[in-house]
């Protein structure tokens, strides 16, 4: 306790503890707690006397309105730890009784209910008809206290419930992650929410979720959440029927008023977790919540055109659904008119034969990416190990996976400080950064490029001159000092010139817009893949006379690994090919919908009908010997989609070229013209090798080379005095120095040293 608050008497203490005011905070509260049990116990006299006379207790405690004012000696008081000893002298209060009609038959005293609330270790509420009686978390209004035995109803003081405190036998309600309070029926209480936002008195974009393991209910309608739409299923019948059906076919009803009468609704991943959904109509009973609109609905765009996707192992499935957005294709239909920074164009796209109807949804057919392929799976010449491919060159010289490259360069005659502009036009050999005059050879005289034409890394499609970046960087007339800011091919590139759009910015100064075309047929390297994750790179492209042939003559455009095929359980890709040779036989698209019903039967039939086998594999014939190979070859129609991953834009090599300021070393990336890169798993392999001049080479002579003066005294760094023709040491002067290779980033390292006030001495030796 502070040294100015007194300490109780025994009698003090039991009036506090008599009173349960270990829990209560003001002088002012005892007084009206007081007030409050002579009102109760008026009719019993004995009861009367007692309590007046703890009441003269607690008032010759709080003899001064200093104490009566300072709230600190209830925080002290409620420290105490004798405070447990209350029940011992509940003794005392023998005999003093409440009337019959007010009185617990059990009890011969007034329970100090507030103690019951609060004398816990963890804050857990003990008496659960106490806990109803408790105003919900967070609320600071006179909360209301029952008496378990005979309920009279005695008015408490205000209590401070953290909303974080554990309520027993009570939920916790989530909203948005956040603890918002407390409920004591989560089941209808979850209930009438839905049926809220059912009949659309909340927003349908809310949805909850009852964990009945947790005891908590979690609420969501922040953004950003996958939702799908399900029917509502109610005593195993669906609310939506064939009437509401005719009327979304004759256009009474749309989608939106579905939602708003109750009919379908958004489920999230969460919800999910409380409902029973049943895939088709056959399988609905009075357990399930929802029914699926299509099992496919399940699936997104990009995983939606996926045929037999219910076949694949999950993770190949994830994979396309990636690739299917870098696959080429007739991206937009005006791509003429754009200048995008770079596109790719598909030449001749075709819709699948096998398809799905998420793809009819879509319109994708209008915007195909991708082309119909003749795939055979065998090894060949183990040109396609691992993932590689052999693509027959009749077929690329036929057009198959060809593409075009567009690239648009654009700038404009900028305006700046002091009236100074830029300006297109071929630049005059006597300005600042001029370039070969074979740069400047298909610009026009407006210094602007001519379309259709040839041009190469490097080749000037603007003409554009520049004001200097400061007036003080020469001297001469204006003329003379403006500088070469012209726009070139981007190093690595080529094309023809395919428009050139002349406009103006907002500002009113004129813009110029190229757009190259460069035209790409497959090559090595060049990435394709399946609709089922089978991602893989060409690695033979096979003269059309040696490919393999079947009995009937077909060629395959692609021979594809068939150990590609059971490992990674893309048996999709297997069906696909199946169904797509029943397709073309039959001049028919096949709908290959996931979770459809099988189709095995019909599409064996379709094969046997035309001749072929049911299984999909032919005997084919050696394109070099004319030998039928032994094993039998599946071979069926998949459709592949060409990535804008190519070689053309990523192989790359150099031999000289620019290097970096500070360091002199060669620039990174293939857009700086810059080196490869030789790490440390590089260098200790030749360090394992014992290549060590290879390493010299590579680190030193093709990198940084730098030959310092070294002075023989001292072994500091010398300088070199190109005026005076002559080398000195900073610190000893005139004396012997000896030229040493070394690598310029070691010399920087020295200099560091240096200005560290670090004395960095090189040790010379004789070479061995």
């Amino acid at each position: 306790m502070l040294s100015r608050i007194k300490k109780p008497t025994t009698d003090e203490r039991k009036a506090f503890y008599y009173f349960g005011f270990d829990a209560i905070v003001s002088y002012n509260e005892i007084i009206g707690r007081i007030e409050e049990l002579k009102e109760v116990a008026a009719s019993n006299d004995k009861f009367v006397e007692r309590v007046n006379e703890h009441a003269e207790n607690i008032e010759f405690y709080f003899d001064s309105d200093e104490m009566k004012n300072d709230d600190s000696i209830f925080e002290q008081f409620n420290k105490d730890k004798r405070r447990q000893k209350w029940q011992s002298y509940k003794k005392d209060f023998k005999g003093f009784e409440f009337s019959a009609d007010e009185i617990s038959s059990e009890s011969t005293d007034i329970k100090p209910v507030e103690e019951e609330l609060t004398n816990t270790t963890d804050s857990v509420v003990e008496d659960e008809d106490l806990v109803d009686a408790i105003a919900p978390a967070g609320d600071e209004e006179e909360i209301i206290v029952e008496d378990v035995e005979d309920r009279k109803e005695i008015a408490l003081p205000p209590r401070q419930n953290k909303l974080h405190q554990p309520r027993r036998g009570q939920t916790k309600i989530y909203i948005n992650g956040e603890l918002l309070g407390y409920c004591k029926d989560p089941v209808n209480f979850t209930k009438e929410m839905r049926e809220k936002r059912r009949n659309g008195e909340i927003s349908y974009e809310m949805n909850i979720t009852y964990y009945e393991d947790n005891n908590e209910i979690y609420i969501f309608n922040d953004p950003g959440r996958a939702r799908r739409p399900l029917i509502i299923v109610k005593d195993g019948i669906p609310l939506l029927t064939d009437d509401h059906l005719n009327k979304i076919a004759n256009g009474k009803l749309k989608w939106d008023n579905l939602i708003e009468n109750g009919l379908i609704e958004y489920l999230d991943a969460e919800e999910e977790e409380n409902s029973y959904i049943s895939m088709n109509l056959a399988e609905l009973n009075e357990d399930h919540t929802h029914l699926e609109i299509d099992p496919a609905t399940m699936l997104g765009i990009c995983a939606g055109i996926i045929p037999f996707s219910d076949h694949n192992s999950s993770p190949r499935n994830t994979m396309e659904a990636g690739m299917t957005k870098q696959a080429l294709g007739l991206y937009v239909s005006n791509y003429a008119l754009r200048t995008d920074t770079r596109a790719h164009l598909l030449h001749h796209p075709q819709t699948p034969i096998v398809k799905t109807r998420i793809i009819d949804s879509t319109n994708y057919d209008l915007r195909p990416s991708g082309q119909n392929f003749v795939v055979a799976l065998m090894s060949y010449e183990g040109y396609n190990m691992e993932d590689a491919m052999v693509i027959n060159k009749g077929s690329l010289e036929r057009g198959l996976a060809r593409s075009s490259f567009f690239r648009a360069y654009d700038t404009s005659e900028k305006r700046y400080a002091g009236g100074q502009v830029d300006k297109f036009e071929v630049p005059d050999k006597n300005i600042k950064g001029y370039r070969s005059e074979e740069s400047y050879r298909n610009l026009d005289e407006d210094g602007v490029v001519n379309p259709e034409s040839y041009v190469e890394s490097g080749d000037v499609l603007i003409g554009k001159t520049s004001p200097p970046r400061f007036l003080e960087e020469d001297f001469g007339t204006v003329a003379d000092r403006r500088r070469e800011t012209s726009v070139t091919v981007r190093h690595g590139e080529k094309g023809i010139v395919d428009a050139v759009l002349l406009s103006e910015t907002v500002e009113g100064s004129r813009l110029a817009k190229i757009r190259v075309r460069d035209t790409r047929q497959p090559e090595f390297g060049d990435k394709f893949a399946s609709r089922h994750g089978q991602k893989g790179v060409i690695g033979l492209i096979l003269s059309p006379e040696d490919v393999p042939f079947t009995e009937f003559g077909v060629v395959p455009d692609l021979i594809v690994n068939p150990h590609a095929i059971p490992s990674r359980m893309s048996i999709g890709q297997v069906l696909e090919m199946v169904a797509g040779k029943a397709g073309c036989l039959e001049g028919e698209r096949v709908d290959a919908t996931p979770f459809n019903q099988a189709l095995e039967d019909e599409i064996k039939k379709q094969l046997i009908d035309n001749g072929f086998e049911s299984a999909g594999c032919e005997s084919l014939y050696s394109g070099v010997t004319g030998e039928r190979l032994d094993a039998e070859i599946f071979v069926g129609v998949a459709y592949y989609q060409k990535l804008h991953h190519m070689t053309t834009d990523k192989v790359y090599a150099r031999s000289r070229g620019p290097v970096q300021v500070l360091t002199r070393q060669p620039t990174e990336g293939r857009a700086r013209e810059g080196g490869l890169r030789f790490g440390e798993m590089e260098r200790d392999c030749l360090i394992a090798h014992g290549a060590a001049l290879t390493l010299k080479e590579r680190l030193l002579d093709e990198s940084d080379k730098y030959e310092a003066i070294v002075c023989e005294n001292c072994g500091m760094l010398a300088v070199f005095d190109k005026n005076k023709n002559k080398k000195y040491c900073p610190i000893c002067g005139d004396v012997e120095t000896y030229p040493v290779e070394i690598s310029y980033a070691f010399k920087l390292l020295l200099d560091e040293l240096k200005s560290l006030c670090i004395f960095p001495k090189l040790v010379l030796g004789d070479k061995a």
